[in-house]
């Protein structure tokens, strides 16, 4: 699995997705960039990570002031989900 995917970043954009997905909202990285505490760069590295591995999707809307938006995709919560199981 490729470090991007295991990092502390990852895992508080991963939480940060699925609660999100919990209430039925996708994100827009410049939304959460100054909660996550990193840079529009590494947002975006570490998004694109996200993506490749499946745990997040992209939804474009070409109508919405901000026309990029991400969720958690089933694999992401499937995977999120297990994670949090161990903890209970």
């Amino acid at each position: 699995m490729p470090a991007q995917i295991i990092s502390d970043r990852a895992w508080v954009i991963l939480l940060d997705l699925f609660v999100f997905r919990l209430q039925g909202w996708s994100v827009t990285l410049e939304d959460r960039i100054a909660s996550w505490g990193i840079s529009e760069g590494t947002a975006a590295r570490q998004m694109a990570a996200l993506i490749e591995a499946g745990l997040v999707v992209r939804e474009i809307d070409d109508q919405a002031p901000k026309p990029m938006s991400f969720l958690l995709s089933e694999k992401g919560q499937a995977i999120v989900r297990t994670i949090l199981a161990l903890y209970e």
